[in-house]
């Protein structure tokens, strides 16, 4: 089953559950009190926030935990040798202990967050997935127990902050129905739910903290513990070494906003475009290996309002890169071989013979 259908369940028991517990208070149908609440009631901003915001951020968090869950019980472990990755798309491998080495795509797997591998030296560490009976796949690291943990205390965080919204809401319809007064606060609204609900309000919230103890319990019964990762298993061919030329072909590539420090400009916004090169045999690789080229795009309009040694820099990479990306745009539509020099940090760059003398000053580049 998958995470979608898990949150639509979540969103419906939200509701279910506030419009039972707006029944049992004040005998009406929630869709009632939201109704009233909207047209008369006040609050209404800070009541709209906490509730749609953190309302949705509890299923959300909740429906992830329960995919988790459901992942580990119907699924299995099983341990990738990382290649490189194909843009944020996923990442290729091979099965640990696969003889034949056969090449496995793992889609979708890449958090958001995360920058696809550049250098050699990332590859062959052991990846750690589960895949649960529908083929659907979930990174071994949120299934341990310390991660379970933190995201238990975040949903019940979310939980929370998301019953104090619905308490706002419920407080101003009592005001305006004469059951509670302007002096009155959320405990006294709280009381109330509790005494109107037969003390079953502070037990449901308690059946969801259960229910994510439980989720841990269950995880931790089936071992999700990912293989260790700290040490590649094979060691890369001796062509890979600073300063040599490798032929790779580009598989695929995109365009993209890049992220800022905090201490950079607002005004100094970048776009990078990102390739990802297949390396093969002929590289030393008994299996075809992928790593992303990433450089920035440099516009004219970046030139302008900079100090001079910092245009000349931007001058020397536009100058290159804008060749370089024509370069690699025509050989990804033609499957024709790029040249890509391996750097001292064991990244590539495109190799321009004609523009060999600006490599250097690229290199030396501090950003």
């Amino acid at each position: 089953m998958k995470y979608q259908y898990f949150l639509l369940i979540w969103i419906a028991i939200c509701v279910l559950l506030t419009e039972l517990a707006a029944r049992k208070i004040f005998q009406v149908s929630v869709f009632s009190v939201v109704w009233w609440w909207l047209k008369y009631g006040d609050n209404r901003v800070l009541g709209a926030f906490l509730v749609v915001l953190f309302g949705l951020l509890f299923t959300v968090f909740m429906a992830a935990r329960t995919t988790d869950t459901y992942t580990a019980l119907t699924g299995k472990s099983e341990t990738y040798i990382f290649t490189g990755d194909k843009l944020q798309q996923g990442f290729y491998g091979y099965r640990a202990g696969d003889a034949t080495q056969q090449e496995v795509f793992i889609p979708s797997f890449l958090d958001a967050t995360v920058y696809p591998a550049t250098s050699f030296q990332s590859l062959y560490y052991p990846k750690t997935i589960w895949r649960d009976a529908q083929g659907n796949t979930v990174k071994a690291d949120m299934l341990g127990l310390g991660s379970q943990i933190i995201w238990a205390l975040f949903t019940c965080l979310a939980g929370a902050v998301f019953v104090a919204g619905v308490l706002l809401v419920f407080k101003s319809y009592g005001i305006g129905h004469s059951l509670l007064t302007a002096t009155n606060g959320l405990a006294d609204v709280w009381q109330l739910s509790q005494v109107k609900t037969g003390g079953k309000f502070l037990w449901t919230m308690l059946a969801v903290v259960g229910m994510l103890m439980l989720f841990i319990g269950l995880l931790k019964t089936r071992n999700t513990t990912p293989v260790p990762d700290d040490a590649p298993v094979a060691a890369l061919p001796q062509q890979v070494q600073a300063g040599n030329v490798l032929l790779g072909k580009i598989l695929a590539s995109e365009v993209y906003a890049a992220e800022l420090g905090a201490d950079r400009s607002f005004t100094d916004k970048r776009t990078n475009k990102r390739y990802t090169v297949q390396f093969d045999s002929r590289s030393g690789f008994e299996v075809p290996v992928y790593i992303q080229w990433d450089a920035r795009l440099i516009r004219e309009g970046n030139l302008q309002n900079k100090a001079n040694a910092l245009k000349q820099e931007l001058e020397v990479k536009k100058e290159y890169y804008d060749l370089a990306f024509a370069r690699c745009d025509a050989a990804q539509g033609t499957q024709a071989d790029v040249a890509f020099l391996v750097t001292e940090d064991l990244q590539i760059l495109p190799y321009l013979e004609e523009k060999k003398a600006l490599i250097a000053p690229i290199l030396q580049s501090a950003w």
